[in-house]
């Protein structure tokens, strides 16, 4: 389903993507070797689930769980074989995110 776009939530959240920080890569064969790593980082029921089109191309991240210090999350692009624990620096990302979800959900829609 798609909504249309809400200006001001997409300019918070893009400043809010623009912050996050990748502190850690996850490599592949790590991923491979923890089982429950989908569970485990959040990817099975992610915070946020973000899809990017532009032309003919398309991301989508996954923001997955809070790691257990709290000040970092996971985060997974589609289609890439890593993952990454990313800081969200000078912004709370996932408060970003859910409240353009919560907008999303509300039916609230402009223009």
């Amino acid at each position: 389903m798609a909504y249309p776009a809400q200006p001001a939530a997409i300019e918070t959240l893009l400043a809010a993507l623009q912050k996050l920080v990748p502190a850690t890569r996850i490599s592949p064969g790590e991923l491979r070797e923890h089982r429950t790593a989908d569970a485990d980082f959040g990817f099975d029921l992610p915070q946020i689930a973000i899809t990017v089109t532009a032309a003919d191309q398309r991301w989508q991240l996954q923001v997955g769980n809070r790691t257990a210090p709290g000040d970092q999350v996971f985060l997974r692009v589609i289609g890439t074989d890593s993952a990454f624990v990313a800081t969200p620096t000078g912004s709370n990302f996932a408060a970003h995110g859910g409240r353009l979800a919560q907008h999303r959900a509300g039916g609230g829609r402009s223009g």
